[in-house]
């Protein structure tokens, strides 16, 4: 319940947390959604393996060890960029987009363990793509609003090009693009 949490707060709530006037691309409050949403797929990991090592029960959930493998090496080069980046200093503790680089790895791979151990059924898996889709919808019409000149003043439209929430063209086309597959293989 606690990890399809996390993941249902990462794929709902990240997606909107926008600041129009923010010259960040990752704002305090997308940051710290999606941090929290990382700690409570890692808290979700702890309470299974501690209630599994208690019971003196193995853990049939947790993936694959090609999967740990990778996560471990993910996490491995995620520090090593970090630290061994040209300034390491502004890299790993900065409240700027590099510092996205560097902590932010450690929820990431909270949140992919949480999905890979914890998504067991279609059910859940219709959950999640519901979210994605349901958090795309303000997105692309507020895309749309803007290309129509029908977005509200305070968003940059006219110095960025469309942004929509995406603080950019680009990340909203790479959301958009990202979310198409899951919209048609909806409407299959």
């Amino acid at each position: 319940m606690l990890a399809e949490g996390a993941w249902l707060l990462a794929a709902l709530m990240v997606p909107l947390a926008f600041e129009p006037h923010a010259t960040l691309h990752f704002v305090p409050l997308k940051s710290a959604l999606f941090h929290l949403a990382g700690l409570l797929g890692w808290s979700a990991i702890a309470i299974h393996l501690i209630a599994k090592t208690r019971a003196k029960e193995t853990c049939a959930f947790f993936p694959s060890d090609w999967v740990l493998a990778a996560t471990a090496f993910f996490l491995v080069t995620a520090a090593a960029s970090t630290f061994l980046s040209i300034d390491p200093s502004r890299t790993a503790v900065s409240r700027t987009m590099v510092s996205f680089a560097g902590p932010a790895r450690f929820y990431e791979a909270g949140l992919f363990l949480a999905i890979v151990c914890f998504l067991r059924d279609r059910a859940q898996l219709h959950r999640l793509v519901s979210m994605l889709l349901l958090a795309s919808l303000p997105i692309g019409l507020l895309a749309l609003a803007e290309i129509y000149g029908l977005a509200p003043n305070h968003f940059a439209t006219r110095r960025y090009g469309l942004t929509s929430f995406a603080a950019g063209p680009i990340f909203l086309a790479g959301y958009l693009a990202m979310m198409m597959p899951l919209c048609a293989w909806r409407l299959r």
